[in-house]
């Protein structure tokens, strides 16, 4: 499972995404039912926009070039209106990062996360839900931690704070 969190921050890496997390202290959006599979539409293989990188959507998990991962207690996807939420939960912190997924078209798919590295999305963030920086031994900014309500988390999703967004090309 650690390894799909390296694998997703590496892929975040290579688009210039970066990779200073932004946890959450449940799965979101909270309350939803975990969703036992991932729908057929959704489905089949993705490749990044370079055709570098794929991942084949089956069924109960993900399949990239060395890993594997299935729904699972610490995998769990849920859907809140258009949107799919596939939350990971790093067990040794206890916590969850959080992408959103939505179907661009029938041949795209489109994987977004809240950009810790960017110091507007973090004020902008204080100011709908709490912060708090965890910090390395050496003072730097290890991640940080939200936990936002509900209605925060929906009106994050609203005003596009996922904004650091890969979008992968379907194949077959």
């Amino acid at each position: 499972m650690n390894s799909l969190k390296s694998i997703l921050c590496f892929y975040a890496f290579l688009f210039l995404i970066g990779c200073t997390e932004v946890y959450f202290t449940e799965s979101q959006p909270q309350g939803k039912k975990y969703l036992e599979e991932i729908p057929p539409d959704m489905q089949g293989w993705f490749v990044d926009p370079n055709g570098n990188d794929s991942v084949h959507i089956r069924t109960r998990g993900f399949d990239f070039p060395d890993e594997t991962a299935t729904l699972s207690d610490s995998i769990v996807l849920t859907k809140w209106k258009d949107f799919y939420f596939l939350n990971i939960r790093d067990n040794s912190k206890g916590l969850w990062e959080v992408y959103m997924i939505q179907k661009v078209n029938a041949f795209e798919i489109q994987v977004s996360s809240i950009d810790g590295e960017k110091k507007n999305n973090i004020d902008r963030l204080k100011k709908y839900t709490t912060v708090t920086s965890q910090l390395k031994s050496d003072g730097e900014i290890d991640y940080y931690l939200v936990n936002p309500s509900s209605k925060e988390f929906k009106s994050l999703v609203k005003d596009g704070f996922f904004d650091s967004q890969i979008t992968y090309r379907k194949v077959n």
